[in-house]
């Protein structure tokens, strides 16, 4: 998000890019990244083919993440607001209490930060984007937006529609960021360029998912009354020194031009640092 006056530099992005067929590097990506994890392989006679693409800025980790074998993962309560977004295949995953679901590429899966966390079954070859935003930014932002406190956790539904509309818009976001990694580019790498899409991410999940405040950000914001000029009630015309002539009778008041009529603009809260990591090679 965009730095407040008084605001720490937003800290320089941490990239990690990992292959390997080994489980237990596996698991040491996935709890680096995201969570700590059990994980089961389902298909042994299958290569795990686990590919790892993820980047880190400030409140916000996004990357692609990929299994060639078909897998269960087991987590505990996540303490962050997660999204996944399948490219192919496709998750089952139940949260807590909550029904059991199933993530496709049209539909992406929206976690809570409460609530035992289990994909019971990730296809075999299934790759998806995920995103883990940190708690207290994500609610600090939605209450900046609306201007007033909020009421949380945010209750999001588990589903969004990635296929058309505000939901596929943020999608294409959080692949444009991971795509820049796997180009090996620099630019998702760059402060300047990390903080303004740290925001773009927590406004678009905000307006894209369905949750309780979802409806009173898409209503526009009352427009500024424009000022409205009055004439005195008694106004003297008295000409200036040196004028060549003196009217007889004193000119209209000016007539008023109006005003661009102005909305209220919507910033955001700073950033806070992030453990940087290093940049792996290839494994496997």
């Amino acid at each position: 998000m965009s730095a407040e006056p008084g605001a720490a530099v937003p800290p320089v992005p941490s990239v990690l890019s990992l292959r390997t067929a080994d489980l237990d590097e596996a698991r040491w990506a996935i709890a680096e990244t995201f969570y700590a994890s059990r994980i089961d392989q389902l298909s042994r006679d299958d290569d795990l083919g686990a590919c790892f693409d993820v980047v880190r800025f400030g409140a916000v980790t996004v990357g692609e993440v990929g299994f060639a074998a078909e897998l269960r993962l087991r987590f505990g309560e996540l303490g962050a607001y997660h999204v996944d977004v399948p490219l192919s295949g496709s998750i089952q995953w139940r949260q807590g209490a909550r029904e059991p679901r199933t993530t496709t590429p049209d539909r992406a899966g929206v976690f809570q930060p409460d609530g035992v966390t289990t994909i019971d079954r990730w296809s075999g070859g299934c790759r998806l984007l995920a995103v883990k935003i940190r708690t207290t930014d994500l609610e600090q932002h939605l209450q900046h937006l609306l201007g007033r406190p909020v009421r949380t956790p945010v209750r999001f539904a588990p589903d969004l529609d990635v296929s058309r509309g505000p939901g596929l818009g943020w999608a294409r976001l959080v692949r444009t960021a991971v795509r820049d990694i796997q180009d090996a580019g620099e630019l998702m790498r760059q402060p300047l360029v990390a903080a303004p899409l740290q925001e773009a991410l927590l406004s678009g999940l905000l307006l894209a998912a369905d949750h309780p405040h979802r409806e009173e950000l898409t209503q526009p914001s009352a427009p500024a009354a424009p000022p409205t000029a009055r004439r005195p009630s008694s106004a003297r015309w008295t000409p200036s020194r040196g004028s060549r002539s003196i009217p007889s009778t004193p000119p209209s008041w000016p007539p008023s031009h109006g005003s661009a009529r102005g909305g209220s603009r919507r910033g955001s809260a700073g950033t806070s640092a992030c453990r940087r990591w290093p940049i792996c090679a290839t494994y496997g």
